[in-house]
């Protein structure tokens, strides 16, 4: 893929797509090295899941941060039938 939007885009359609994600549910955790990839990853998550909020939202510490780089992300979601 070529360029960052399309990226995002094809992210949450991976998601979607995935037959353990809980889409009854829609609970997702973002965790990002540069926090203008988490806000877009957000915004991106919100619109094509129909959500107001994404509840948690944290930045790769340190340690991690040296070994994955500059401009890393990940997204977490929820899987069928977990609770917490």
């Amino acid at each position: 893929l070529r360029g960052k939007k399309k990226l995002y885009n094809k992210l949450a359609e991976l998601i979607a797509e995935n037959e353990e994600f809980d889409s009854d549910k829609k609970e997702f955790l973002i965790v990002d090295s540069q926090s203008e990839y988490g806000d877009k990853m957000t915004e991106v998550l919100k619109e094509e899941f129909g959500i107001d909020d994404i509840k948690r939202r944290y930045e790769f510490g340190p340690i991690v941060g040296t070994h994955i780089g500059n401009g890393a992300m990940a997204v977490l979601f929820k899987k069928k039938g977990y609770e917490v």
